[in-house]
Order: structure tokens, then C-alpha cells, then sequence
């Protein structure tokens, strides 16, 4: 235990002593997209197989690997000097002979373990069928060629994927492994980061790294959010703020009060989203895997028919056929076909993560790379969310009156309006709040309070039911507002939005059922509030964005006032057509499936809010924004932007378009290559190791195609060295993670 913290004073910036994240990797993992018994669509385990017959534990660097693949590359180089000399045999026969047993014993066992367990004709097998066939032939150096080749190119696509899929825990190298936890005495424990309890204060220094997700409770400082959120400048933190663990407090003394276990911070949930998204399949992928069932037998059947039959019909010699068969059943291997989506996918998913932008389903990513109409909320979203109570008119007998005439009841208005609104999560309810600290607190009992989405909100207070909402909502209650239409006219016009607070009288002492007015009843109007709301400083910039990135239609979807919705349209850009104010949240849900209907690329929505949840959840891509929006927001959302960055959602729209492009550019390479090597190996002009080559080379071509997306990111994180995932709740990646053939 250290010495008792002066909590009177902020320690200087030389006090501060981090501590970086250290470990090593857990056993494997599984995700969505897998059975309960660990098996995938095409029958195959997932833990340590894929589709066409990857072993996990063969292809990705290991001591084995290395030995098995350096013992048959430098026999195969002795093979060839050998032949290059004159000494072809014995020598050189004996030493591809070796360079062939080295390959059989990786190759060989995988691919008889497909066939008993997957009752597949996987790679391994089509393989060592290959090196079979040369070896009958007498052609022992290109037998040797084959499974050194494939072991190479195996070897290079377990390290890419590795590599791509390992760039995600970069984020999680960047937590604290002890956090200074504070007793009720105000001394510090230096306690495991895995073992601090929600609820804890924890003591961060400046040049600290933040150990947990939490609340600053005490203290202010600039904390550099740039590993979770992408942001180049630092956010001023100070009591009541969020933030989060792995970001770096800069230059102020913070306690902050821990709000998640350590397993479930921000940065852990991005990296296990990241892995639920990379396993499971795209539509883009079934469709290749549905292809890929078909190719290969088909292929396969091919070269029977050439190896059996086209000798007998033309009344060649079977030998030259056969070794072109054997080209065939080479070419028949779908490796680079089926490496064309993952690597693509795991690379675009990392790339985002880096960047703030949380992917919760690969279908997500693969569909917004087709999205052409993006439709915004506007509080919260369009705007900083953080509206102000511009204007108040007191109401007397349906009319406004001087708000001087009557000073003393429109505090009462303002400080019962703010009693009651503390209790909601809406932005506007906030403005409210923020005028009522102006004035003494309300010091009566709140009770039954209600939120209506959409709406507003209801509460018993002081012997009334009070209700603070839209105009509209509180006219349906039982208000008459036919004496308001010139200030809500006003209102509009200033670019505000009008909320009514009105009361009805309890009946019985009690409140009706549901928390509203009983039908019929008459409420009074008491105030009318005036709510302006700052427009993003990004958000014209957001649109323009997306407008040259081929989004042909941005639309505001809001249930603010036509007035408030059209003032912040108008400096954005967008189009009147294309303005829905006074929307309630099944309001927004037919626009968006309607907009949807009409576009074949499907729409993108975008919000923060509780309001905004029913239209992300029915959106072809959803996508929430801020670390300020609503936790059910984020829940429902196909896409979380940590950042309170609009311009975030074209940068992702951007990644996904390319995302496609790269996999359909990988898959045009891997049938082209494919199909000139069948072309020339039915012509005679293919020999075994040309087939080979061809296919590994397609294999790491496709492979380092897609991870050039890696290069999509802005924010350098660093390497994430070796991190031990468990401390997270995390399963050590696969070496073919997402390569879910």
C-alpha cells in the first residue's frame, strides 16, 4: 500500500508511472457462424479446420512448419543441383525423394483427416494426388516442386491472415495491467487491472494510460482517445465525463469511478466484435463456397475424363494425358477463390476498429459497399445534441403573456419543467435541465414519471399531473393550443423547436393508468419553450463527403419542427424533398423501408438516439454515432461510431465500397488464373509445378490484395506485440482466422 494521496492538491506532470500490457496467446476460439458443436455450414470443425482442409496448426510460422517446409525446400535445391550436375541418380532422385516425404507428412495426414471426418476431397488430398501421379510418372522433381510450393504458399497465407487478423489486438496492448485503486480512506492499492470491481475509484496520473472504462469523478485533464476513437486532438475530460481504458490521460490528475468489468472495456468489445464479425459469412462468401462445391468436382471429373478416355478416343498414349490430369486436379483446388473474401473482410474490419469504427457483422460491411441513400437524425446526429432553451413564454388562459408580468411563476414553471425532465434521456430534456440550474432547485417529490419516444414526457408533481412534450402530443391529450399558432409560427421561423409543458389536475389525489391524462380530460397549457440546437461544425462537410463518394441521396429524418429541421437542412445541403420533420419513431421506420424499396443498394440510417433504435434496427446498415449515444442505439446499430466524427460515416461507406471492389477484383484474379492454366494444360502446355505456382501465386496475390486495405487506416496504434487475450475474455486467434473456406 503507497502513501495516502493529498486529494487537495493536482500532482505535477512528472508523477505518473505506466504500465503496458504484456502476455501471451490463449488456445483457440470459435465464433458466430458455427453450431453448438463447432462445426461449420459445410460440415467442418471449426476449431483448427477449415473448409477446404487447413490444419490450424500447420501453416502459420510454427517450429514444425518451419522445419518441415526449410527441410523440403533445401532437399529439393540439393534435388536440382544434383540433376544441374550430372548426378541425377542416385542423388538427385534420393533427394527429392526426401523433399516428398518431408511434404506427405504435412500434407497427407491433414487430408486423409478430411476424408474420414468431413467425407471431403479437400486440398491436401487434390495435392497429394498431384505429387502421386509425378512420382508414377518417373517425374520425381516436379512431384517435390508441388508440395514445396503448396507448403509456401500455405505457409504465406497463414502469416497474412495472422498478421491482418492480429492488427485488432494492437488496441488491446495499449491497457493498463495495475490500476491504482483508492479505499475509502483516500490511500492507494495498486491492484490488478482483471480484479478491480465496478464501482472502484481508480487514481490516474498525468502520462497514465486510463486502466478502465469509467466516469471522471474528480479532477480535469486532455485525455488522447486516439486508440479507441481515431481522434487526432486530445477531449477535455472533467466530473461527469466518460472515458474509456486504454486512452492516455496527457497533463491533469483524473479519479475516475469504473462503470464495466475489465473484461467488457470498449477496447475488448471492439476486438470481439471484430472476431464475430470476420466468422461469419458473407452472402458474398456462400456464394463462393457454393460455387467452389460445384468447381472443384467438376474439375475433378474433367480430368478423369482426360486421363481415361481422351487417350482411348484420340489413340494417344496415356502417359502425356495423364500428366495433364494431374494439371487438372491442380487447377481444381479452390484456395485463391475462397481466400478472396476473409483476408478482405478481417483487413477492412481491423482497419475500421483502428479507427473508431466498430463493425458488429461482416453482412454489414459487405452491404455498405451498395449503399447509395443515407438518412440522418438530426439531434444528436446532425447536431452537437446539446441544445439550449432560447426563448420561454408563460401561458395564461391559452395566450402568452409577459413573461415580466409574472417573473416569480415562471421560475416555478422553469424549475418544475427541470425537475421533471432530469429523469429523461433526451437532448432537449437537457436544455431544460441546464435553464433550470438558473433557479433554486425544486425541492418537491417527482413521481410516475413516463417517457413517450417521440413524444415527451409525464411525472406527478406538486398535487398535478404535468405533461412536457410536442405540441401535437399534448393536443391530443386534451390541450386546446388553437391561441398558440403565432408562436409556434415565431418559434418555427427562428429555426427552433417548440415544447409545451401543460397540467391537469389529479383526480382523486391519484394519477390515471399509463401515466396520462385520462381521456377527456382538459389540461392546461402553462409554458411554451423555444429549443436551438448548434449544428455540427463537420456536418456540411459530412454530406459533401458523401456526395463524392457516390452517395446519390442524403436525406433528414427528425421529430423536431419543420423549422428547426429545415434551418439545419439548409446549411448541410439537403434538398426540401428530402426533409421529414415531426416524425415519430414508427414515422421513421416507414420512410426508411420505403427508401429502402425504392433503391436496390438500400439505405443507410444513421442516429444516436433511443428515437432513432427502431430505424437502425430495420436499415439495410445502421449506424450509430458518439459516445454519447444511447446504449440501445448502439445495441441495434449494425455499425458503432466511437467518434463524435460525422465524417467517420463516409470514411467507412468508402472502406466498404472498396472492401467489395477488392474482393470482386480477387476473385476475377483467382478464376482467371484457373482458367488460363486448365486452357494450357489441356493444350499440353502446363506442367505440375507451373500449376502449382500458378495456384500459390494467385493465393498470396488475392491475399496481399486484401490486405492493402490494412492501409485504409489514419491512425498509427503501433504493434500489438504479444497480448494475453485472456485477460479479456478472449481466445487466442486461429492462424486461418476468418479464413472460413
Amino acid at each position: 500500500m503507497s502513501d495516502p494521496v493529498d486529494r487537495d492538491r493536482e500532482p505535477d506532470s512528472g508523477e505518473h508511472n505506466g504500465h503496458d500490457a504484456h502476455g501471451h496467446d490463449a488456445p483457440g476460439h470459435d465464433a458466430h457462424g458455427h453450431d453448438a458443436h463447432g462445426r461449420d455450414a459445410h460440415g467442418h470443425d471449426a476449431h483448427g479446420h477449415d473448409a477446404h482442409g487447413h490444419d490450424a496448426r500447420g501453416h502459420d510460422g510454427s517450429y514444425s512448419t518451419l522445419v518441415t517446409l526449410g527441410g523440403s525446400g533445401l532437399l529439393l535445391l540439393a534435388g536440382s543441383a544434383a540433376d544441374w550436375a550430372g548426378y541425377s541418380n542416385p542423388f538427385g532422385t534420393v533427394a527429392f525423394g526426401l523433399s516428398i516425404a518431408f511434404g506427405a507428412w504435412q500434407v497427407v495426414p491433414v487430408g486423409l483427416r478430411g476424408i474420414w471426418r468431413d467425407r471431403t476431397l479437400d486440398i491436401n488430398i487434390l495435392v497429394a494426388l498431384a505429387a502421386t501421379g509425378g512420382i508414377a510418372l518417373g517425374d520425381w522433381s516436379e512431384a517435390a516442386a508441388v508440395l514445396f510450393l503448396f507448403m509456401l504458399g500455405e505457409a504465406i497465407e497463414g502469416f497474412t491472415l495472422s498478421r491482418t487478423a492480429r492488427s485488432v489486438d494492437a488496441l488491446l496492448a495499449t491497457i493498463p495491467t495495475i490500476a491504482n485503486v483508492l479505499n475509502a480512506d483516500g490511500l492507494e492499492t495498486p491492484t490488478l487491472v482483471e480484479a478491480v470491481p465496478v464501482g472502484a475509484i481508480v487514481a490516474v496520473r498525468p502520462g497514465e494510460r486510463i486502466p478502465v472504462d469509467g466516469v471522471v469523478t474528480r479532477g480535469a485533464s486532455a485525455v488522447d482517445q486516439a486508440a479507441l476513437t481515431g481522434e487526432s486532438l486530445p477531449v477535455d475530460r472533467a466530473p461527469g465525463d466518460p472515458v474509456f481504458g486504454g486512452t492516455l490521460n496527457r497533463n491533469g490528475y483524473l479519479e475516475v469511478r469504473t462503470t464495466h468489468p475489465f473484461a467488457d472495456t470498449a477496447l475488448a468489445r471492439v476486438v470481439r466484435v471484430a472476431e464475430e464479425a470476420i466468422t461469419e459469412p458473407t452472402d458474398g462468401q456462400r456464394l463462393v463456397k457454393r460455387f467452389a462445391k460445384v468447381y472443384t468436382p467438376l474439375v475433378v471429373a474433367v480430368a478423369i475424363i482426360v486421363a481415361l478416355f481422351v487417350p482411348w478416343i484420340v489413340g494417344d498414349p496415356i502417359a502425356p494425358w495423364f500428366d495433364r490430369a494431374l494439371v487438372l486436379i491442380l487447377v481444381a483446388c479452390p484456395c485463391a477463390l475462397l481466400m478472396a473474401s476473409p483476408v478482405a473482410i478481417v483487413a477492412a474490419i481491423g482497419a475500421a476498429s483502428r479507427n473508431g469504427v466498430i463493425v458488429r457483422n461482416a453482412v454489414a460491411l459487405e452491404r455498405a459497399g451498395l449503399v447509395r441513400i443515407v438518412a440522418f437524425d438530426k439531434t444528436g446526429t446532425l447536431t452537437y445534441g446539446l441544445p439550449e432553451v432560447e426563448t420561454v413564454f408563460p401561458v395564461t388562459e391559452g395566450q402568452v403573456v409577459d413573461g415580466d408580468l409574472d417573473q416569480p411563476r415562471l421560475a416555478r414553471l422553469i424549475r418544475i419543467a427541470g425537475a421533471v425532465e432530469q429523469m429523461s434521456e433526451h437532448p432537449m430534456a437537457s436544455a431544460i435541465v441546464r435553464a433550470a440550474r438558473a433557479h433554486t432547485p425544486w425541492s418537491g417529490e417527482v413521481t410516475g414519471f413516463q417517457s413517450v419516444p417521440g413524444c415527451g414526457v409525464s411525472a406527478v408533481i406538486d398535487g398535478g399531473q404535468i405533461l412536457i412534450g410536442k405540441p401535437n402530443w399534448i393536443a391530443e391529450n386534451g390541450c386546446d393550443l388553437s391561441g398558440l399558432s403565432a408562436t409556434f409560427t415565431s418559434i418555427d421561423q427562428s429555426g427552433q423547436t417548440p415544447v409545451v409543458l401543460a397540467e391537469w389536475p389529479l383526480e382523486h389525489d391519484h394519477p390515471s393508468p399509463g401515466g396520462l391524462p385520462r381521456p377527456g380530460s382538459l389540461g392546461t397549457v402553462s409554458a411554451v419553450f423555444g429549443i436551438a440546437d448548434q449544428r455540427r461544425a463537420e456536418a456540411k462537410d459530412a454530406v459533401d463527403q458523401l456526395r463524392r463518394s457516390g452517395v446519390s441521396r442524403v436525406v433528414v429524418l427528425s421529430g423536431d419542427s419543420i423549422g428547426a429541421v429545415g434551418a439545419v437542412s439548409s446549411a448541410i445541403g439537403v434538398l426540401p424533398a428530402d426533409r421529414h420533420a415531426g416524425l415519430l419513431p414508427e414515422d421513421k421506420v416507414r420512410l426508411v423501408r420505403t427508401l429502402a424499396a425504392g433503391n436496390s443498394g438500400g439505405v443507410a440510417m444513421v442516429g444516436d438516439g433511443v428515437n432513432d433504435a427502431p430505424a437502425l434496427s430495420v436499415a439495410t446498415v445502421g449506424i450509430a454515432v458518439g459516445t454519447a449515444s444511447a446504449d440501445v442505439a448502439h445495441a441495434l446499430a449494425d455499425v458503432s461510431i466511437v467518434a463524435d466524427d460525422l465524417t467517420r460515416v463516409g470514411w467507412f461507406l468508402g472502406l466498404a465500397r472498396r472492401t467489395r471492389w477488392t474482393i470482386i477484383a480477387n476473385v476475377t484474379i483467382a478464376l482467371f488464373v484457373k482458367m488460363v492454366v486448365a486452357v494450357l494444360a489441356v493444350f499440353g502446355m502446363a506442367s505440375l509445378w507451373l500449376a502449382i505456382a500458378a495456384d500459390t501465386g494467385a493465393t498470396v496475390v488475392v491475399a496481399l490484395n486484401g490486405m492493402r486495405l490494412l492501409g485504409w487506416s489514419s491512425v498509427a496504434t503501433g504493434s500489438a506485440g504479444l497480448v494475453d487475450r485472456k485477460r479479456f475474455g478472449l481466445a487466442a486467434w486461429s492462424s486461418h482466422a476468418g479464413h472460413a473456406h
